[in-house]
């Protein structure tokens, strides 16, 4: 009776054990699952398709931006902060601002030269995103040249010359805007490498770029 017990004990442990390693297994085969909608760093940066890509990227996130995209950005930079367009309304004109929604009420403090860090107009992530991306192309774009035998020195240099003016405009805006912004030179592909840098001067920032 107890030998019988015993063995029924045994397969019991057996099975669980079993059981166990088989669920480890899966869960393993889970953790190292590929994302079927994105882009893996490592199988990146391999093919003259792959680089033209990047650099498109580069130009489609000026599209975009935080608020506005971020062409509106600049045109509001310069031309609505330089007095060359109107809103509808003047600077000393008495506006109830409630009553605008909250880009207009923007545009009217940075007409009147109002501006302060709630500003959305002052908002300068869309430039730093579009310079993140000419960086990862800047660093990275060379590899293509290791594994793809059909693109040239040349091509990968326009590549790369491409995303450098693009970057070095992106900081003109901010420079004539800021005078004094952070520099980045190096692509941020992870939130681990998101830290606060210290402001660089104009000329520090016209060196480098």
């Amino acid at each position: 009776m107890k030998f019988e017990m015993r063995n029924k004990i045994g397969k019991i442990a057996l099975i669980l054990i079993l059981l166990t390693s088989l669920g480890f297994t899966s869960c393993k085969k889970w953790l190292d699952l590929q994302p079927e909608d994105g882009l893996i760093e490592e199988n990146y940066w391999k093919t003259k398709e792959q680089l033209k890509s990047a650099v498109m990227g580069c130009y489609a996130s000026m599209l975009d931006g935080s608020a506005i995209p971020l062409t509106k950005y600049m045109f509001m930079w310069g031309e609505l902060r330089g007095d060359m367009v109107t809103t509808g309304f003047g600077v000393d004109d008495n506006i109830d601002i409630t009553t605008l929604n909250n880009l207009r009420r923007d545009q009217l403090f940075m007409i009147r030269t109002e501006i302060d860090a709630t500003n959305s107009i002052a908002n300068w992530e869309a430039f730093y995103r579009t310079i993140n991306y000419c960086n990862d192309v800047i660093k990275n774009g060379p590899k293509v040249l290791e594994t793809d035998k059909t693109i040239s020195q040349a091509q990968v240099n326009q590549y790369l010359a491409e995303a450098r003016g693009l970057r070095a405009l992106m900081y003109f805006y901010l420079l004539r805007t800021f005078k004094e912004v952070p520099l980045k030179t190096e692509p941020t592909t992870s939130d681990k490498e998101i830290v606060s840098l210290p402001k660089s001067t104009s000329e520090e920032i016209s060196e480098v770029i």
